[in-house]
């Protein structure tokens, strides 16, 4: 079977990094195809986030932390930013529980923070009473 040259870059450069210290041939930077950089930073996450028979998966925002920590040195910056405008470490829907136990869920997300995303948070197990938390405007405090 022939493939098409973009899907052999991809397959053969999947594992090469921005900075050249990857496999299976050092490429670095714009030696290596758009596609393969791509498909890095999507089995990258796809790895991580799954449970194999040998490790366990990691949480969501430590995934999308590792990803952004390997910006310019494992994977292209302009790609990095890409998945940043588009990715929801909490996607719409998704239940949360606050620190001080009260729950909700994401209602609004805010572009380019996806870890900060906007909560309705329900004041009683009936879910009568709520209100939103913006977290990209909540400071934290450590």
């Amino acid at each position: 079977m022939n493939f098409p040259e973009p899907i052999i870059d991809i397959i053969e450069q999947h594992h090469e990094r921005i900075d050249g210290k990857g496999y299976p041939y050092g490429l670095k930077g714009s030696s290596i195809s758009i596609y393969s950089k791509i498909v890095s930073i999507c089995s990258t996450y796809n790895f991580m986030s799954k449970n194999y028979y040998y490790k366990d998966k990691y949480k969501a925002n430590d995934v999308y932390e590792f990803i952004l920590s390997g910006s310019n040195t494992i994977f292209d910056r302009n790609i990095i930013n890409c998945f940043k405008d588009t990715f929801a470490i909490y996607p719409l829907g998704s239940e949360i529980e606050l620190s001080n136990g009260d729950r909700g869920f994401v209602i609004r997300q805010n572009k380019g923070f996806p870890d900060r995303p906007v909560l309705r948070i329900f004041n009683d197990k009936n879910f009568n009473f709520y209100y939103e938390v913006d977290l990209l405007k909540i400071q934290i405090l450590l």
